[in-house]
């Protein structure tokens, strides 16, 4: 197989041909993107570089079939929704509506998701970041529960709402960027927030996220969730990366 060499698959863990497999998937940057060229870092001995890419970072991590697995069952599905929640946009089956709490929080309400497809395509990012070997993702460290999301992926199961939840952030900017994750905390539980162009995906990983209210906007079985709507200089992983690139002297 071109582009492939032997290994242990990650997902199936059979000896196999191995892809050059995307930890994100490609059609999540297409939407806001023109020329598909962004800002991503890699990391050397003098630290982390800036450098343009137009197909995101990759790893030889999956065989074939699994790659098939992953692309049939959560990406494919999901392209349209995707696209509709970068532009903002409404479809047949989608419904977007946008408000503010009495806090002054802003936030969009979405509706007609598919709760198991579309769950397991978040968790199936979060997952290949755990068990890449680049530089880039070394921050997300899953322990036990990598093997809990493996057979999650494998099995087609998204398990409850409540198991390893994930907060979107509707970015109001159009971030040009493939960020490192940013590994930090929330009243007590381990989290990781990946930046996709101009949206942000907010995991917590713990054994007691049914005790933390702001949960109770992650995807529910019914289909639809609550998004946070942010700039993105208040998300960690956004500051993250312009701390480097500014001691990079690059820009977006």
């Amino acid at each position: 197989m071109r582009g492939a060499r032997e290994g242990i698959c990650g997902l199936c863990k059979t000896s196999a041909a191995l892809c050059e497999s995307h930890i994100v998937p490609e059609f999540m940057y297409k939407p806001v993107h023109s020329d598909h060229r962004m800002i991503s870092f890699k990391e050397n001995e003098d630290g982390f570089k800036p450098s343009f890419h137009q197909k995101g970072l990759r790893e030889y991590l999956l065989c074939l079939s699994c790659e098939e697995h992953l692309n049939k069952f959560y990406e494919r599905p999901h392209v349209s929704t995707w696209e509709s929640l970068c532009l903002r946009k409404e479809q047949p089956s989608l419904k977007i509506s946008y408000g503010v709490t009495e806090q002054g929080t802003e936030f969009a309400d979405v509706e007609g998701v598919d709760y198991s497809s579309f769950k397991l395509l978040l968790l199936s990012i979060l997952w290949r970041a755990g068990i890449a070997s680049r530089r880039e993702y070394l921050s997300v460290t899953l322990g036990p529960y990598e093997e809990k999301i493996r057979q999650m992926l494998l099995e087609r199961n998204p398990g409850p709402q409540m198991l390893f939840p994930c907060i979107m952030i509707l970015l109001k900017s159009l971030v040009r960027l493939i960020a490192p994750p940013a590994k930090g905390r929330y009243a007590g539980h381990t989290t990781y927030q990946f930046i996709i162009t101009n949206v942000a995906l907010w995991f917590f990983i713990s054994n007691r996220t049914e005790q933390e209210p702001i949960l109770e906007g992650a995807l529910k079985e019914n289909g639809s969730f609550q998004a946070l709507v942010s700039e993105p200089e208040e998300i960690p992983a956004y500051n993250n990366a312009m701390q480097w690139l500014r001691r990079t002297k690059a820009s977006l």
